[in-house]
């Protein structure tokens, strides 16, 4: 059953996952900031850092994946930088559009909610409490709590313009990766194929809705390889379903992308600033810190850096580029780490695919889709649970705990 592992005894993992949905709808359900929300994190990061310290200890060093010992290695990183912040006192502001101050925790909040969900979700899959069927109620969720979360940011914004006066309607969202985040899971929904495309397509939808380019151009590729690995891991008649699928998915987005064309000045806006290269002064932001980089003179600040959120202290945001705002925080050695992060993901890809090839197809696409954030956003700070679940529910189940005590991945 969903709900019970074992008898009647609750699903933690479920219960874990719901708290986290719970706490993403702040500002929908209840306002953001406020107590509720603050028991929430507080229950989820020491519930996440009790996760670790089981997976850490009750798993033999060289039986976890790469991927768990480089996540291992940037958490123990990202908590020196970050305490040293939280001790130095010093604030620091974001002076780009609006003069704002940066909470110290801040820093090792956003990192912990973004990496440490994993350590859970490997360790209920390993013991049973996160398999594969489960996937198909949790889809509807997260699909839910993306669309809530696509209307609240329009509603806030639509707020915002008019109480300055201004009559724009149109947004971007980054719920755009709320529904990027989905995709890798979807592969899951293998033997219903219809539900499948279905699904993909409303998430598609929500990327090229939320106007986020560089979730759209993702996604784009994602939705490619998506079809390329359906197609090629059936046969027969089920393979012919899944082109007739896969060709009606690709009509139905023209067909959102001309809708979008037909009816939004901003979309069309959006997509003539991308053909002409305008990258909302991201171009400026990252010469600046560039250059910062390339002529420090202290090899120490070269090789560690110039501590957390030091971007802030040598321009006005962050870099809005994972490797630049790296080799400003933590320099060669941050880099290194974060090197070591993607291949150690690869490598493990890799090998799932000897235990099951939709496994590692999950993998891939989850490596292609954090890899590619790190050009636009910050990945490793906002990796969110939904690609945290697919990915250590992957690996979780073609660990080795899990395979000498079950036959099946489902």
């Amino acid at each position: 059953m969903l709900a019970t592992n074992r008898g009647k005894k609750v699903n933690a993992c479920l219960i874990y996952t719901l708290l986290w949905c719970l706490y993403s709808l702040q500002g929908t359900l209840y306002n953001s900031g406020g107590i509720v929300s603050k028991l929430l994190l507080l229950i989820l990061l020491l519930w996440s850092l009790y996760s670790c310290y089981l997976v850490n200890t009750q798993n033999r060093k060289q039986s976890l994946p790469y991927f768990i010992k480089a996540v291992n290695v940037f958490l123990i990183m990202a908590t020196v930088y970050g305490g040293i912040l939280m001790i130095s006192g010093q604030t620091l502001y974001i002076t780009e559009g609006e003069y704002k101050a940066v909470a110290k925790f801040q820093y090792l909040k956003d990192i912990y909610m973004s990496l440490l969900p994993l350590y859970a979700f490997y360790y209920y899959a390993q013991r049973g409490k996160l398999n594969i069927n489960q996937i198909f109620f949790l889809l509807l969720l997260f699909i839910g709590i993306a669309w809530s979360r696509y209307f609240r940011s329009n509603a806030d914004n639509l707020a915002m313009a008019m109480a300055m006066g201004s009559t724009r309607e149109e947004f971007t969202s980054n719920a755009g990766y709320s529904f990027l985040a989905i995709m890798p899971l979807l592969l899951f929904w293998d033997r219903k194929p219809l539900l499948q495309y279905l699904l993909l397509l409303v998430c598609i939808g929500g990327i090229i809705l939320c106007m986020k380019r560089g979730a759209i151009l993702i996604g784009a590729v994602c939705f490619v390889y998506f079809m390329y690995s359906t197609i090629k891991s059936t046969k027969g008649a089920t393979r012919f379903v899944v082109v007739l699928l896969s060709i009606l998915a690709i009509i139905g987005t023209f067909w959102i992308i001309q809708e979008m064309l037909s009816t939004s000045d901003y979309f069309v806006s959006r997509i003539e600033k991308t053909v002409k290269g305008d990258s909302s002064n991201r171009d400026i932001l990252y010469a600046n810190l560039w250059e910062v980089f390339i002529n420090e003179p202290n090899p120490l600040k070269i090789i560690f850096g110039r501590g957390a959120n030091a971007t802030l202290t040598v321009g006005m945001n962050y870099a809005h580029n994972d490797w630049l705002e790296l080799a400003i925080n933590q320099g060669f050695l941050g880099i290194g780490i974060y090197i070591y992060y993607f291949i150690a993901l690869f490598r493990d890809a890799r090998r799932v695919r000897k235990i099951n090839k939709v496994c590692s197809n999950v993998l891939l696409i989850s490596w292609f889709i954090l890899f590619s954030k790190t050009l636009f956003s910050m990945s490793y700070a906002s990796v969110g649970i939904v690609q945290m679940l697919a990915i250590g529910l992957v690996l979780g189940l073609c660990s080795d705990k899990y395979l000498s005590t079950s036959k099946s991945l489902a």
